[in-house]
């Protein structure tokens, strides 16, 4: 016998001799009296009622309490907050088949909890508003629509203009909501603005007039809402059957970041791109705003000292104004600004300007900075109300654990444009609680403008960098006596682990002109005698054009001044300078010099 009649037979055997057939009985129909039920009020309270069957041979039993919810319980207990009539449901199933029965329940009074609960009455109007309460987009006035990175509560990288999305389909959209049954309605007039993640979702989508989509769209009638709470205390507003607040991004619930009579503020998740939120701020129908105050902002120079400065924070960091946690150095203010690196790589500060950056007085800003890090610092100036208009600039923390220090130069930058001010620290790389202080925010003339030698170091300090791990500041004058007793000076600090050639350079803004001036001095105090100082002047385009001399410290601890003579150099053509300080040594020693003078 082949394979395959074997298997067939065998499988005549099991039919024939090995399966049994089981016969299902139905039992006896259930009457109508098997759905009776009765019911009674609830220690509860007068609005909590308890219902009851006693039909002991039905398996399931659904209850329909005709205000919205059900159960499956023998016994269980519906609330009914408001008066009215109830048309209760329950369908019994037996072995027999089903049965059901309805009865109309009266409900006396309004329960008093449900009328004075302070967010549905906010939100709804509460039991005296028949008719709802009915909130539209805020379209008159900035900042109703927007959108941030999902983790911020406001709209940090777009914020629409007043009426900036006219002809988009949600100006004329109405949100009701309704106390009784927890009813929504929405409004839209016949056409919804969408996000484009969501067109095709939406028969007849197509590109709207104010960006993204308008589609036709007539929301359902039978759309409830309610308000939740979770763990960590955020409040959200949820609606059933896929309804949704003016710009669809695919969701149906919203963050309620505040709520008062007249303004709800909300944020709401994008279905189609989890690292975006959106934000609508709604007002209540009929209501007209105030006139935007325009806000308190910062002055410049911001240091701290006396009023709060408005920062805000973004991408997880934060801010706060406290004492300088190390007074040395360059900065011995008693207040600074701090703040926590949040866990974005962009994360940083914002503040708001009482006045428009005038540019006329300097395209320079310079800023105090003490870093557990060294990286880059980013400066950006934004337009207020218009965040794609805009310039940023990168300088370099070289320090770390001291203030340093930072210029930024912005350059040809148009004056009555920019009022916002960013500040970001470690940037690009992710916050990982590192803590930064800063101080002292000025708006200084340009570097490139900046005069050229002599150097006093008492007003506007050239801008120095710091080469072979030396270290670098402006300070108070630690020993004003003898010949220099200015009030600021350079500090220079060598260490053991600084190279042989370590010291400090400056870009001139213009060449030295050697056709007149033949000499350099520079004011020093070094802690040792014998030490090489080396002087290099430099072209600023080739760096193989230069010319390096030496001078030795007579004494020590105390001033002197050394003179450097390059009567052979050319004129127009060393636009650098360069001060090794202790040359070809290898020693803990500090150097300071002030007032470079050019003879």
């Amino acid at each position: 016998m082949n394979k395959i009649g074997k298997y067939l037979w065998l499988l005549l055997l099991m039919i024939t001799f090995g399966c049994t057939q089981e016969v299902f009985e139905l039992g006896t129909p259930p009457s109508a009296s098997d759905a009776s039920f009765t019911f009674a009020p609830s220690a509860q309270g007068a609005n909590y009622l308890t219902f009851t069957n006693n039909n002991a041979k039905a398996f399931m039993k659904v209850w329909d309490f005709g205000n919205g919810s059900s159960a499956k319980e023998n016994t269980p207990t519906a609330y009914f907050p408001f008066s009215g009539e109830y048309t209760v449901t329950l369908t019994v199933y037996t072995n027999g088949g089903s049965v059901t029965s309805t009865q109309v329940v009266k409900v006396a009074n309004n329960d008093p909890k449900i009328c004075s609960n302070e967010k549905l009455l906010l939100l709804t109007g509460g039991c005296a508003a028949a008719n709802g309460k009915t909130w539209v987009i805020d379209k008159d006035r900035a900042g109703h629509f927007g959108v941030g990175p999902a983790a911020e509560t406001s709209p940090i990288w777009y914020s629409a203009q007043p009426n900036e999305k006219a002809g988009g389909g949600m100006y004329d959209d109405e949100f009701t909501f309704f106390l009784n049954k927890s009813q929504f309605i929405q409004k839209t007039n016949g056409d919804v603005f969408v996000n484009p993640g969501q067109g095709s979702n939406f028969a007849g989508s197509a590109p709207s007039p104010a960006g993204d989509l308008i589609a036709p769209y007539n929301a359902p009638t039978n759309i409830t809402y309610t308000l939740t709470t979770d763990a960590s205390g955020k409040m959200f507003l949820n609606l059933s059957n896929r309804g949704f607040i003016g710009y669809n991004t695919g969701v149906s619930s919203y963050e309620i970041l505040s709520l008062n009579e007249n303004e709800m503020f909300i944020k709401f998740k994008d279905a189609a791109n989890g690292d975006l939120a959106w934000f609508h701020r709604l007002i209540r129908k009929g209501y007209t705003p105030a006139p935007p105050v325009a806000p308190k902002g910062a002055s410049l120079p911001v240091d701290f000292e006396k009023d709060a400065v408005p920062f805000d924070s973004f991408g997880g960091s934060n801010f706060e104004q406290v004492d300088n946690p190390n007074r040395s150095g360059i900065n011995t203010s008693a207040k600074v600004g701090k703040t926590v690196k949040g866990g974005e790589v962009w994360a940083g500060n914002v503040v708001t300007l009482a006045q428009k950056i005038d540019f006329t007085k300097g395209t320079s800003f310079r800023m105090k900075v003490w870093s557990p890090v060294k990286g880059t610092a980013r400066f950006k100036v934004e337009k207020a109300g218009d965040a794609a208009v805009f310039k940023e600039v990168d300088a370099k923390i070289t320090q770390t654990n001291t203030w340093e220090e930072i210029t930024f130069e912005l350059g040809n930058s148009p004056s009555d444009t920019y009022s916002i001010v960013a500040v970001f620290f470690d940037f690009g790389n992710a916050g990982n609680g590192n803590t930064f202080f800063f101080d002292d925010i000025v708006q200084m003339p340009s570097t490139v403008n900046m005069p050229n030698l002599p150097f006093t170091l008492e007003t506007q300090e050239p801008k120095f960098d710091a080469f072979g791990a030396v270290a670098f500041e402006i300070l108070a004058n630690p020993n004003a006596s003898g010949i220099n007793t200015s009030a600021k000076v350079a500090k220079i600090t060598k260490t053991a682990g600084s190279e042989v050639w370590g010291g400090v350079v400056a870009s001139l803004p213009q060449a030295l002109d050697f056709s007149t001036k033949k000499q350099i001095k520079i004011k020093v105090w070094s802690p040792i005698a014998g030490a090489v100082v080396r002087l290099k002047i430099e072209n600023g385009t080739d760096a193989g054009v230069f010319i390096e001399k030496d001078q030795t410290i007579a004494t020590a601890n105390t001033w002197q001044e050394l003179t450097w003579n390059f009567s052979e150099a050319k004129a127009g053509t060393y636009s650098k300078m360069a001060l090794f300080m202790d040359f070809v040594q290898v020693l803990s020693t500090l150097m300071t010099s002030c007032k470079i003078n050019f003879f």
